[in-house]
């Protein structure tokens, strides 16, 4: 055997290591605590009604006497109730950070308009693009609506505009 192919053999190799080991070296990403008990509230429901149904069919079917049945039952309710009342607070919490990254979305825009050509965000009083140079359109400086040269009032909100913050074509 050439010693070119012993030596493309062991580039080969010394290449290829690092990538069949990766799998068995790398830890595994930690999820985000909220993440996990989102994910924990949501499952938790579920598995309580279906030990609850299993029960009862058991119950049904005899295979679990009266005695047993009852406390068993009544500790499975109370597991479900308090699932149902934490997927509740997990929705709420939810529903909570959703409407902040809104309200966090809509405060940033409206500190800045959105290049019509690029899409780049510009800050309030710039009359180009800082990314592509496009010209950007005047806007109120009250809703931020568009507003044309000329105009003394804007025709969204109604508010007067000054003369210096409608560029003269």
């Amino acid at each position: 055997m050439p010693i070119g192919s012993i030596l493309l053999g062991i580039a080969l190799a010394v290449l290829v290591t690092p990538f069949v080991a990766a799998p068995f070296v790398k830890r595994p990403r930690r999820k985000e605590p909220a993440q996990e008990q989102r994910r924990s509230a949501l499952q938790a429901r579920p598995d309580a009604l279906l030990a609850l149904r299993d029960l009862d069919f058991d119950f049904r079917t005899g295979k679990i006497a009266e005695e047993d049945y009852s406390p068993l039952r009544g500790r499975l309710v109370a597991e479900a109730a308090a699932a149902l009342q934490a997927e509740a607070a997990s929705q709420s919490d939810l529903d909570a950070e959703i409407e902040a990254a809104v309200r966090a979305a809509r405060e940033k825009k409206r500190d800045g308009s959105a290049c019509p050509k690029c899409g780049a965000t510009a800050h309030a009083g710039n009359k180009f693009c800082p990314n592509c140079g496009a010209t950007l359109a005047a806007s109120c400086p009250k809703c931020h609506g568009a507003i044309k040269t000329g105009d003394k009032f804007c025709a969204h909100c109604g508010a007067l505009l000054k003369l210096e913050s409608v560029p003269a074509s």
